[in-house]
């Protein structure tokens, strides 16, 4: 087993060597016996001190890079964004899903899907559980609910108070559709009653 750390150490210990070498010669030339003795005592006294006070310097700094790196580990095990997501029953379709997830470091969906009352049942719970399977599909956990449109401030009022959610992402029809108007009020009624960041997208019908 090498007594060096790495190569470059063995590389430098060399070079040491053949300096105490020359000096210890150059003072023989020029002195006596004693000089070239004085000098070895001296040069080598002073490269022990010196080979000391560097390795405390090396081992002062490895707590310092312990530090860096057991944050930069921990910063990595954070999780990502929590988003709650508000859209139509007829907008939740891979469309919805992929700008969701376009959201940087997007990780946790919880999704309030709404419909008149006479159009949930059936078909509003096979979207919403569609909906769920295209976002576990691009690898973000997700929870999906549907309710009815009268009931959709209260649930996303719920949801907010029951989950850290980072902001909110509104799905509404474009400008012009029948139901554009109250969605739009929807979005600035979610915006009034939280703090959370809100974003609206608007989506062409499927």
């Amino acid at each position: 087993m090498s007594p060096f750390r790495s190569e470059q150490d063995a590389f430098q210990f060399l070079l040491l060597v053949i300096a105490v070498a020359v000096a210890t010669a150059v003072a023989g030339i020029l002195g006596n016996g004693w000089t070239a003795f004085a000098t070895l005592v001296s040069v080598v006294a002073s490269l022990v001190v010196g080979v000391r006070l560097g390795r405390r310097s090396v081992e002062s700094e490895s707590p310092e890079r312990s530090t860096a790196t057991a944050t930069a580990t921990a910063t990595a095990g954070v999780p990502g964004l929590a988003l709650l997501v508000v859209a139509p029953v007829d907008l939740a379709d891979r469309s919805l899903a992929r700008e969701v997830v376009a959201e940087e470091g997007t990780r946790s969906v919880r999704a309030v899907l709404f419909a008149p009352e006479e159009n949930l049942g059936e078909p509003a719970s096979q979207r919403a559980a569609e909906l769920r399977a295209l976002l576990v599909e691009f690898d973000v956990t997700a929870q999906v609910i549907a309710v009815a449109q009268a009931d959709v401030e209260k649930a996303v009022a719920a949801e907010l108070r029951d989950g850290h959610i980072d902001h909110v992402f509104v799905a509404t029809h474009r400008q012009g559709h029948s139901e554009f108007p109250a969605e739009e009020e929807l979005v600035h009624a979610i915006d009034r009653a939280s703090d959370t960041p809100v974003v609206a997208v608007a989506f062409a019908s499927s």
